[in-house]
């Protein structure tokens, strides 16, 4: 079961810590609204952690501790190559005797545990928990108690929380003064992140060189800027030759990340700072236009598509794209241009026919629809939607057999998929099979996952068949699941009305009424009925 939440509501370490006495596993995204990370759980311990732009591939983070050299890196990763990525890369360098297994482990912990002190760091944001969610393959994991970590980092979130108030801008450049010696330094912390300044790094910079962790770290240039061996420089201009393809990357890593969890105003922010720093950059179009319609602005979409189109990109997935777009606006004229566009390139696209195929059925040219289909899954068998559209062809022409068994083999292969059981229930309901029609209604509520289409199809049912309690009680679900229309309350303020129940009807009234205030019949109702 997912989790989503708000920081500001539900702090990270109550969530963190509701997840460990769960024994869940899984990933538990975190983004403050500009920064993405991912903490992973295994049955309640934590293994992984790992922030989006900030995470360092495993040979990095050892060459960082001095553990081993480059040429040993590289070396390991050539044995990878040959072995076709068999091996995970630090399995090879404790093999290869570069470094013990102990090493390992305890920088990856580190590693794990500053990532985490970052993330708790951040005091506004979301986050969402996914269950059965594994690191992806390669990456070693360790096994931490939460509880442990927490009590811990609680200590220097409270420290930080301080310094980080006196720490000017991570652009700023650290310069050592001349007035102090460095054999002065009392301890070992401070003497390490000293050896880092070299006058022309940024505190962002240190940070990410840094082995001790950003809390380690912080505190030692706090303290360095306080006793004054170093002092506060300039701001790190951007080196726009060097560092624009980095921008654009680190822009683009986070607009997936937030895609992913459906935070789309934030993938939208992450897309367009790429097509302001490149105009010409065909995934920052791509992406904005896919988010575009998953947020149903279709017409933004096209914006964005045609911006692709102008900049000389014609491939089989952008015309693909623009006919859905066309298609979710009724435009059918264009869709089915675009449609036919794509087939010229691919005529053998089984994914491109399907989608035509099914453009075709809503445009009501069944043979056509049927032609499409067909050869869309005689190329793929497993496209279900094509299969799911036949069945409708079928049914349009008059073969109800044909239809139904189509329908009933798709739940043997998928038995989750709403629709199939919806448009039985549709079928049987023309063919009067009332039982079997109410049957199929129900199923499709069960597996809808809250779409409120198959609920309003089983009260349109009730209302055919005057069982109006089963009726209300359907209304009442939808509702409670925070789906209801004007059509919604309007019905279940009648069924109410008709029981007696005045005042009930009246709230469900006025529910609708803030919906469609300018409905002249429903205020003349409430009107009557509260006077009458």
């Amino acid at each position: 079961m997912s989790i989503r939440g708000n920081l500001k509501e539900a702090s990270l370490p109550d969530v963190i810590q509701l997840l460990s006495l769960g024994r869940k596993t899984g990933v538990l995204s975190v983004s403050d609204k500009k920064n993405f990370g991912d903490i992973f759980f295994r049955d309640g311990k934590i293994i992984y952690c790992s922030i989006v732009n900030r995470e360092e591939r495993i040979g990095n983070l050892l060459m960082k501790y001095n553990d081993i050299t480059k040429e040993q890196l590289e070396k390991a990763l050539e044995l990878q190559e040959e072995m076709k990525g068999m091996k995970r890369l630090g399995d090879l360098l404790i093999e290869s005797g570069y470094i013990s297994q102990d090493i390992l482990v305890d920088r990856i912990k580190k590693q794990i545990i500053d990532s985490i002190f970052t993330l708790l760091t951040w005091r506004d944001g979301f986050f969402n928990f996914e269950p059965d969610i594994p690191p992806v393959s390669e990456t070693i994991t360790v096994e931490l108690e939460a509880d442990d970590i927490l009590l811990e980092e609680a200590r220097k979130i409270d420290e930080w929380s301080i310094i980080e108030k006196e720490l000017p801008s991570e652009k700023t450049i650290l310069i050592k003064t001349s007035i102090k010696d460095e054999n002065t330094l009392q301890e070992n912390d401070e003497k390490y992140v000293y050896s880092l300044v070299n006058n022309r790094l940024s505190i962002k910079e240190i940070f990410d060189r840094s082995v001790l962790g950003k809390y380690e770290t912080g505190k030692a240039v706090y303290t360095l800027l306080k006793v004054g061996y170093i002092y506060s420089g300039e701001e790190k201009q951007i080196e726009i030759s060097s560092d624009i393809q980095t921008k654009v990357q680190e822009h683009h890593n986070l607009g997936l990340a937030f895609l992913l969890t459906e935070m789309f105003e934030e993938a939208l922010r992450e897309f367009r700072h790429i097509i302001q720093i490149d105009k010409t950059n065909l995934k920052g179009y791509f992406y904005i236009g896919l988010i575009y319609f998953r947020l149903k602005e279709y017409e933004k979409a096209l914006q964005s598509f045609e911006e692709l189109l102008k900049l000389g990109v014609g491939n089989v997935a952008l015309l693909n794209n623009i006919a859905l777009t066309y298609e979710r606006v009724n435009n059918f004229e264009r869709a089915d241009e675009f449609y036919e566009r794509a087939l010229k390139l691919e005529p053998e696209n089984a994914k491109i026919l399907s989608n035509y195929g099914i453009l075709s059925f809503k445009m009501n040219l069944f043979s056509e629809a049927e032609e499409k289909l067909k050869m869309a899954l005689k190329i793929d068998p497993n496209l279900k939607y094509a299969t799911f559209f036949l069945a409708l062809v079928f049914f349009e022409n008059g073969m109800v057999g044909e239809a139904t068994d189509i329908l009933f083999n798709l739940i043997k292969q998928d038995n989750t998929i709403w629709q199939v059981y919806f448009n039985l229930g549709e079928i049987y309901l023309t063919s009067g099979k009332i039982e079997s029609a109410e049957s199929m209604f129900k199923k499709a509520v069960e597996t809808s996952n809250s779409d409120p289409v198959p609920f309003k199809a089983l009260v349109e049912y009730y209302f055919q068949e005057k069982n109006f309690d089963a009726a209300e009680q359907v209304l009442e679900d939808i509702v409670n699941l925070g789906k209801a229309d004007f059509d919604i309350f309007y019905k279940i303020g009648n069924l109410k009305y008709r029981k007696g129940n005045r005042q009930e009807a009246l709230g469900f009234w006025e529910k609708a009424l803030e919906l469609q205030p300018d409905n002249e019949i429903l205020k003349r109702t409430l009107e009557t009925v509260k006077n009458g």
